[in-house]
Formats: C-alpha cells, sequence, structure tokens
C-alpha cells in the first residue's frame, strides 16, 4: 500500500489560483487519507463559516476537521490553511497577517458564545509554494505556539521533505467515517423534496441550476433577500437573465399538492440543497450545472437525440493539450507571452461549439484562460463576447447559465433549428410525426422566419465575410451576414424577410442557401467575369479558427433531412464540422477557372501555410471503422490534416451509452489540397486506459496512486533518475506532482511534450489498465504501447459488395433459361458460359444479315447493313481486319467473286476473334464478368457480388501501439542504445 509520506509536498512559482487545486489535491490524499475531512473555499457549517465572515466576505481557503465526533463536524475544526502566491515576491507576510486576522474572529466570536468548538487549540497553516508557516493558536487565551517557522517574525521555512514529515506528523491517523453532508446524500435529499412533483421530477437538474446561479451571483443565504438583489441589480445582464429564467420557470412548479408544504418552505429548502450543490461543486473543481446534470437529470433525458454529457475532468485536459500543442503555436501565442498580447490574440479569432449542449467545452476554455493567463472577468468577458459561439438545437439556457458560473455573461449562444441539413430544414413540416415537403408559399415563408437565427448563425461559422467581399469585389466592408443584408436591402428595397424568401425560388437546388447567397455575390461584383465558380466558392467556405464539440451519435429520427442528407447523425455533424473550419492559407498558386485547379507554384509544388482551422471532436467509432462512413472517412482525409486521436474508455459514457469513442483533433488544409489524402504531419496516439471512474457501468470515482521511475535533467543538463507519484487511475487528472515540466496530468504531457524528452516502456508507456471485479482491481495484461507520435498508415482494404450490371444480367438471364443446373456449376464456369452466351447473340445478329465473303488475297466481308441491329457494333469488330461493305458498293470491277458463308463457318470465324477488338460495352462486361467473385440465384432472380480495394488511412491507436518496431522514434533508439549499454556494464 502506498505511504501518502512519500508523495512530495507541492511547490510552485507563481500565482495561487494557478496551483490551488494542486496543493488541495494533496491535503485531501495525505491528511484525507488519515481520516480527516479537508474542506475548500467554505465548510457549509454556518458554526464555522459565520464565525470567519466578515462583512460579507468568506476569508479562508482551506479547513481542516477531526471526524471523532459522530455526530457533528461543525464543533471539530482543528487547522486553518490558507494559500499565497509568490510572484513577483513572496505574499507569505501576507498570508501570516490574514491567518493572525482569522484566528482574532474565532477568539472573538468564541467569547461571545456564536462559535461553539471541541477543540480550543488549532493550527494556523500558510504556504505560498515555496515556505511553509505553522503554529498553534489557542482560541481561548490567543497563545500561539511556533511549529515551523515564526508567524510573529512573519518568517516561513523553505518546504524540503524532513519540513513535509514534520507537517504531517502534526495529524494522527484517526478512524475515517464517511461525511454526514457528502454529495449523495444532498443528491437523495434533493430528489426527495421533488419525488410528489412530475413538472419538477422531469426538469430538475435545470431547476437547481437557475437557484444555485441565484445563490452563486448573490451569496446570501435567504432565498427571497437574494431575489430582491437580483432584482435590485436588473441593469446587470447576468442578473437579469438569471432573474428571467427563474420567473419563466415558477409559474410552472404546482405548490399546492395535497400535503405540500408552502410555497416559501418548498423554495427555501430547494434553496438550500442549491447552495450545497454550488460548494460541492467548487471543491471538485468543476462546472456547476454539469455536476448537478451528471447527478440529477435522468437517465431518458442525457439519451434523448444522443447528446451525452461529456464530464469536465476529460474536457480540460484535451482543451489545455489542443491549445497549448496547436493552436497556440499557429496564433504566435508562446510561453511568456503576456496576458495583454493573449486576449488581444483571441479576440481576433472565432471559437465554437455547434453542439455546445450545456457550455461544457466553452467553459473549460475560458476556465483555462483564468487559471493560466490570470484573466480577469473583464477579459473572459471581451474574449466570450466577441470570439466565442455556440449553438444548440436543444434549449441552450443551461449552456448560458454555465457562462455565467465562470464569470462569464457574454458568450453568443444561439439556440437553432438545427446544425444537421440546416440549408433544407425549412422545406419541410412535421405531420402526423411524418416529415412532408412543403409546397404553400405562406407556410415556406412562416418556416423561413423561423430559421432566420439559424442561417445567420451558421452563415457567419461558415463564411469569412471580408474574404467574401475582397474575392467578389463587393465595394462594402463586411464583417457578418447582417452586414451584407443591411447592403442588400439599401441597394434592392427589400425588407429582411424578402431577403429570406428569396430562399423559395431555390427550393429544389440542393444547396439553397449557399446558391442564394452566391447567386448574390455575383450580383453585386464590381467584376463580375473575375469572379470564383461556385465549386472554388464551397470548397473555400469555413470561418471558425478553432471548434471544440461533442457530436450527437445515433440514428437519424429527424425525418425532415433529404434522401441525399440521410446517414447517422455523427457522420453528419462531422461534416458539418469539417466545412465550418477555415481552410489553410496558400502561397504562390492561383485558381485556374478552366481547369478548376489551383497552378502549382513555380517551384512546381502547392506550398500551404498551414494556418488552417482546428478542430477538436469526440467520435464514436462507427467514423472510424464502419464500411459505410467510407465516404465520409475520405472527405476527413482528403480536407483534412489528423494531428491526434485518443482513443477514451469504453464505458466513458455509460450507464446511456456504452459505445467506444475517440476524440480526434484535425486542421483544414488548403483548397487545392482537397484532391489529395496525403497525411504529412506526425500524429499523436494516446489510449486512455482509466479516467478516473471505474471501468464499469456504475462508475464510480476511483483514486489509485503509484509510483513510476521518471528521468529529469539538472542545470548541468545532466540525467537524474526519480521517481514520481501519479494517479495509475486517472490519465486525466493533474498530478500532484511536479513533472519536469510543470503540473499536468499525463496525457497533457505525453502529447505537450512528448517529442522532447525519451520515452520509457515504465513512464507513461506502462497500461495500467485494470478493471474493479467487485473485490478489487483485476490488472489486464496488455504489452503494447500507451502513445506515441507516428505518421499515418494507408493500409489496403477489400470487401465484398453487391453490383448491378444490366448486360451481364440480361446474359445470366439467357444462360439460365437455356442451361440446365446452371446454378450449381462453380464461377468460372459461370462466367464461362455467360461470355459464349453474349458471342452467340452478337453472332446470330450479323448471320441473320446475309454475310457474304469473297476472296481476293484477303477475306472481304459484306453487310446488308438495314438487317444488321448493331450496325456500329459489327464494324468495331470488323474495323482493320476485314474490308466492312454498304449495300450497293460495286465490287465486279475487281473481279471479286462474292459467295455465301455458311452458318459453321460464321461461328468458326467469330469464336477466334480477338476479344480486344470488341467494342467498349462488351469490354466492359468482360471486365465486369472477371471481378466477380460470386454469383447468387435465387428463383431465377440473380444477384453479382465482387471485391472492392481500396487504400484509407487507419485511425485506430492500436494499429500504431502495438508495433513497437515500426514506429520507433529517434528518442527511443537512443534510450533503447542507454539501456543496453547499461545491461552491458552490470554484466
Amino acid at each position: 500500500m502506498l505511504d501518502v509520506k512519500d508523495i512530495k509536498f507541492p511547490m510552485y512559482k507563481g500565482l495561487e489560483s494557478q496551483f490551488e487545486h494542486n496543493v488541495y489535491k494533496y491535503l485531501e490524499e495525505t491528511i484525507g487519507s488519515y481520516g480527516y475531512s479537508v474542506k475548500i473555499k467554505k465548510t457549509e457549517y454556518p458554526n464555522v463559516d459565520n464565525a470567519l465572515t466578515k462583512g460579507g466576505k468568506l476569508k479562508c481557503d482551506a479547513y481542516i476537521f477531526n471526524n471523532e465526533d459522530k455526530k457533528d463536524y461543525s464543533n471539530n475544526l482543528i487547522a486553518l490553511f490558507e494559500l499565497e502566491s509568490n510572484e513577483p515576491t513572496s505574499k507569505l507576510e501576507d498570508g501570516i497577517k490574514q491567518m493572525h486576522s482569522y484566528c482574532n474572529l474565532l477568539n472573538t466570536r468564541y467569547l461571545a458564545g456564536t462559535y461553539k468548538t471541541m477543540n480550543k487549540v488549532i493550527k494556523a497553516i500558510v504556504y505560498d509554494g515555496q515556505s511553509l508557516c505553522v503554529w498553534d493558536y489557542n482560541i481561548e487565551t490567543k497563545d500561539i505556539n511556533p511549529l515551523i517557522g515564526n508567524p510573529s517574525t512573519f518568517a516561513g521555512e523553505e518546504m524540503n521533505n524532513s519540513i513535509k514529515l514534520r507537517f504531517l506528523d502534526y495529524f494522527a491517523p484517526i478512524e475515517k467515517r464517511k461525511d454526514e453532508t457528502s454529495e449523495s446524500k444532498t443528491i437523495n435529499d434533493i430528489k426527495d423534496h421533488l419525488r410528489a412533483n412530475r413538472l419538477l421530477q422531469a426538469n430538475k437538474s435545470f431547476l437547481m441550476t437557475i437557484l444555485a446561479a441565484i445563490y452563486g451571483k448573490k451569496k446570501d443565504d435567504n432565498f427571497e433577500s437574494a431575489l430582491s438583489k437580483l432584482e435590485a441589480d436588473i441593469a446587470d445582464n447576468e442578473s437579469s437573465g438569471i432573474l428571467r429564467e427563474w420567473r419563466a420557470f415558477e409559474p410552472k412548479i404546482d405548490y399546492n399538492r395535497p400535503n405540500s408544504a408552502t410555497k416559501a418552505a418548498i423554495n427555501e429548502k430547494l434553496y438550500a440543497d442549491a447552495k450545497t450543490l454550488w460548494y460541492l461543486s467548487q471543491n471538485k473543481n468543476m462546472d456547476l450545472y454539469g455536476f448537478i446534470y451528471e447527478e440529477l437529470a435522468e437517465e431518458k433525458s442525457k439519451q434523448d437525440e444522443g447528446e451525452y454529457y461529456t464530464s469536465r475532468h476529460i474536457i480540460a485536459p484535451i482543451i489545455s493539450s489542443v491549445l497549448q500543442k496547436y493552436a497556440f503555436p499557429q496564433w504566435k501565442i508562446e510561453k511568456g507571452t503576456p496576458k495583454n498580447k493573449v486576449i488581444k490574440t483571441l479576440l481576433n479569432k472565432k471559437i465554437i461549439d455547434p453542439f455546445c449542449g450545456s457550455g461544457g467545452f466553452l467553459y473549460e476554455l475560458l476556465r483555462f484562460l483564468k487559471i493560466k493567463y490570470q484573466c480577469s472577468d473583464s477579459d473572459v468577458n471581451r474574449v466570450a463576447n466577441t470570439s466565442l459561439f455556440g449553438f444548440d438545437k436543444n434549449d441552450i439556457m443551461s449552456a448560458f447559465l454555465n457562462m455565467y458560473l465562470i464569470g462569464d455573461g457574454a458568450t453568443k449562444l444561439c439556440q437553432v433549428t438545427s446544425t444537421i441539413n440546416w440549408q433544407n430544414m425549412w422545406n419541410y413540416e412535421i405531420v402526423d410525426g411524418r416529415a412532408l415537403l412543403i409546397d404553400n408559399k405562406d407556410k415556406l415563408e412562416k418556416n423561413i422566419t423561423n430559421n432566420k437565427s439559424t442561417f445567420k448563425y451558421l452563415l457567419n461559422s461558415l463564411i469569412n465575410w471580408s474574404k467574401i467581399a475582397d474575392t467578389f469585389k463587393i465595394n462594402i466592408e463586411l464583417d457578418t451576414l447582417d452586414d451584407f443584408y443591411k447592403y442588400i436591402m439599401d441597394n434592392e428595397k427589400i425588407t429582411e424577410d424578402e431577403f429570406f424568401y428569396k430562399l423559395i425560388e431555390y427550393k429544389k437546388e440542393g444547396e439553397c442557401v449557399l446558391k442564394y447567397l452566391y447567386d448574390l455575390f455575383i450580383k453585386c461584383s464590381q467584376d463580375k467575369t473575375n469572379c470564383p465558380s461556385f465549386l472554388n466558392f464551397k470548397n473555400n467556405l469555413g470561418n471558425t479558427d478553432l471548434l471544440i464539440t461533442n457530436i450527437p451519435y445515433g440514428s437519424i429520427d429527424d425525418a425532415r433531412l433529404t434522401t441525399k442528407e440521410k446517414g447517422t447523425l455523427e457522420s453528419l455533424s462531422l461534416k458539418q464540422c469539417i466545412d465550418m473550419l477555415t481552410p489553410s492559407t496558400f502561397r504562390n498558386a492561383t485558381y485556374n477557372e478552366i481547369t478548376n485547379r489551383y497552378e502549382d507554384d513555380v517551384n512546381g509544388k502547392p506550398k500551404s501555410n498551414f494556418d488552417g482551422g482546428i478542430a477538436t471532436i469526440i467520435l464514436p467509432n462507427g467514423i472510424f471503422e464502419s464500411e459505410t462512413n467510407k465516404e465520409l472517412r475520405d472527405y476527413l482525409f482528403s480536407r483534412c490534416n489528423i494531428l491526434s486521436v485518443i482513443k477514451l474508455p469504453t464505458l466513458t459514457f455509460a450507464p446511456y451509452a456504452s459505445i467506444q469513442t475517440f476524440v480526434i483533433t484535425i486542421q483544414k488544409k488548403s483548397p487545392f489540397e482537397y484532391s489529395s489524402t496525403n497525411q504529412g504531419k506526425n500524429c499523436f496516439f494516446y489510449i486512455v486506459d482509466n479516467d478516473g471512474k471505474a471501468n464499469s457501468k456504475t462508475r464510480f470515482d476511483t483514486e489509485l496512486i503509484g509510483t513510476s521511475p521518471i528521468t529529469i535533467k539538472d542545470n548541468s543538463n545532466n540525467e537524474i533518475n526519480t521517481i514520481i507519484h501519479e494517479y495509475l487511475h486517472d490519465d486525466f487528472a493533474i498530478n500532484i506532482e511536479q513533472y519536469p515540466e510543470g503540473y499536468m496530468s499525463k496525457l497533457e504531457r505525453a502529447w505537450i511534450y512528448g517529442h522532447t524528452f525519451s520515452k520509457t516502456d515504465i513512464w507513461n508507456q506502462k497500461r495500467y489498465n485494470e478493471k474493479w471485479n467487485g473485490k478489487e482491481w483485476e490488472k489486464i495484461t496488455d504489452t503494447s504501447k500507451k502513445w506515441c507520435f507516428s505518421k499515418l498508415v494507408e493500409k489496403t482494404f477489400e470487401k465484398q459488395i453487391e453490383k448491378e450490371n444490366k448486360p451481364t444480367l440480361k446474359l445470366f438471364q439467357n444462360c439460365i433459361k437455356n442451361i440446365e443446373d446452371f446454378s450449381t456449376f462453380d464461377i468460372e464456369q459461370q462466367k464461362k458460359l455467360a461470355f459464349k452466351t453474349l458471342k452467340r447473340s452478337l453472332i446470330d445478329d450479323i448471320t441473320s444479315a446475309k454475310v457474304y465473303v469473297s476472296k481476293n488475297g484477303k477475306e472481304t466481308i459484306k453487310f446488308l447493313p438495314e438487317k444488321i441491329s448493331n450496325i456500329k457494333f459489327i464494324r468495331n469488330i470488323l474495323k482493320d481486319n476485314y474490308t466492312v461493305l454498304t449495300k450497293g458498293q460495286s465490287t465486279s470491277d475487281k473481279g471479286e467473286k462474292i459467295i455465301e458463308l455458311d452458318l459453321d463457318k460464321t461461328y468458326d470465324l467469330f469464336e477466334n476473334l480477338d476479344l480486344a477488338l470488341f467494342p467498349k460495352t462488351i469490354n466492359e462486361i468482360e471486365v465486369f464478368l472477371n471481378n466477380i467473385e460470386e454469383i447468387v440465384i435465387v428463383e431465377n432472380e440473380v444477384s453479382f457480388f465482387i471485391k472492392e480495394t481500396y487504400k484509407q488511412y487507419t485511425l485506430i491507436p492500436e494499429n500504431y501501439l502495438d508495433k513497437k518496431e515500426e514506429f520507433m522514434s529517434i528518442e527511443d533508439v537512443v534510450s533503447n542504445i542507454r539501456r543496453l549499454r547499461n545491461m552491458m556494464r552490470e554484466s
């Protein structure tokens, strides 16, 4: 069993907010494992929180309780913990001063009788990432006993292993018991309170989110008082938005059911539970709505339309890695870039989640900015208001609340009709559950009006309007569709509705919205002769710099999708995501409208700037493996470079779905590269064996810490072998000990820095694949590598498919009629018989036309065209071999003797003809026959099956991780040589 004393105390240089999670996690793993309860930010015990509240603000960062009292925690506070920054200089002195004020508050309120405790002596702990100061404080006598450092002189001791052990020794292990205010108890209480009300039962996650948001906004313990404060702050968009949602939802609540409590009592009780949820979510360091949704939403609601909640502990390291590995380097944001420059860069980018749900991806991106760059709420709002967009076909209020809770009330969120097949959605109406095409003009206009927001939001994510103005030479500054609409309205004198109603004329167009806009661009162009083609216009679509989403999975249940657009939700959604991405720009390449392609540059090769839009998308395995998605994979490979593939645990979305999922990161190519599927960049592959939850449908939290050897370099670049403790059951969690590159998860270190250090079979290549069998963790043997950087491999695949060929089918029908037991012959015999039938049919056609032959050095054949049904066919067969004479042409002046050819000789003649002389259609039939692998005949119905061979890049990580020798990097080689030398020395 792991001794927690071996775990390093987290040290850091920088701001406390960037590293506080690691310190709190350390306290939970060490002191928590001794049986103590660690509370972060607030305890939820009025006895303690009220005693340490001054001016309505909470003071301390963390609280430690002794659990020996079986009835109550609140009178067992034994330690206060204050965390401080050390940048630009140490704030330890400030923290010690604050701790003195906390202790004085406890003293004052203890003597006044408003604070009760069993522990008159508490430990005061202050840490600034480098130095620690600890002292005992008697809340009755105010006596101070220094333990580590000296609070009287504001001095600490520099953290080292000896100091860490002294610190832990102050907390003797006690019997650990279950927390009476645990998550499960809170969740069960909420369910009990709502059980009698069907409406609340169905909407409890949304209701509790609103109530928690009210508390989070005003931090008022009384519900009615919090509402009053919201009303008084109505000018604030966030306050008014939350209040508006509550006012809209409250009338739906039935407070008058038999035996129910009063309206005020019900609201206050639910509000109290919402407060607890708020602080539980803060302690878990995750978004509130996601936590509430995961705990409270019904299983059915999570399965509706395949929109499964994505846990934030998964999203956070993915967002961090994608930004630092791909997006920021491309956007010239480097390590050490000041915050103001980061904000300025982001204000010129467009970041979108087209299936935003509760807004988790956008939330984690903003949270990353707040932690990494210490962005203020004002900074976050600026970025969100200008650059962040999210839309969904469901109510986006949950996403709005989520964005507000991270400190952003400005993200542009929009509920749209659909992000799938949006161009044709307005063509349909649902009648009795069936989708019917609309022919009535009034209904079409009404439907178009209802879809205007869909058109606007999606077109702005697809079209770079300033580029359109330049390309089509439109004499106006364009930024959005609204700008272009105003321009059209002024020049064409039409209303906004008329502008959209024009779509009715394009109703039969397959891409009606885009075609309508394209024609408008042409019409508005100052130089119509040099406008790009419609194909070129479509190929250059895309106006998204970063797309982050979890697409919906499953079968299509929206009947409004046209036959052309039929497919799985995930395939149609992925195609939409690809189209939204901004194409890479290109150098020294111009588009040739005649050849419909981009010309090579002066060096003979097109060059891309590799600055295209980046997308990180969670996909089901059907996209990767299903044969029905081959066309989509071709679209993916032809238009995008694959940057990374992360395989998630099979039960990531259990119990709602047990589908294998992947996280794929792609970058859009430039249009002149669309014809090529070449994948030139290295791709990162990673298999996530564990995500911090049990690999079972119950998905309970698991925490198993172990040690891994790791090599670091000292200041002289010498390698030092050491060990580090990490979560073996969680590839996503930020490790409590620092890697050489800093605090991060195992996934992040491999992904961002894996190309910079030597990989070993032990650290992070060892797959800790374990499964809980109900009693213990059962190890599953897996010797493959865990991750690698590798070139994609194009493999040859074969599949058997049914093919149609009418001429060949006719031949087989003749064979079936004329030959007994035809279906019992082997495939080669069947093909021979079929082709013989074809030739005899041809010969019969020729001989019925009175064929004549004269000999004059070579055979000359004369045909009577009016009696030959396939005269062109015959001419092609005999061309260059025989002289074809038309009716009435004289041959007597050459002394030729014309004789009639008998039937047998005719057959011989045509049987020996070179097959290469057969016309194209017959030649194709022969090729088709040769490719047939199987012929199935049932009751004279014939089916042909051929084997189709195609090349496709494979994206399954195992294909790259199982074969070490094929994908060995130079780092691997060097590392292996070193190991070999060490073994030789030892032997």
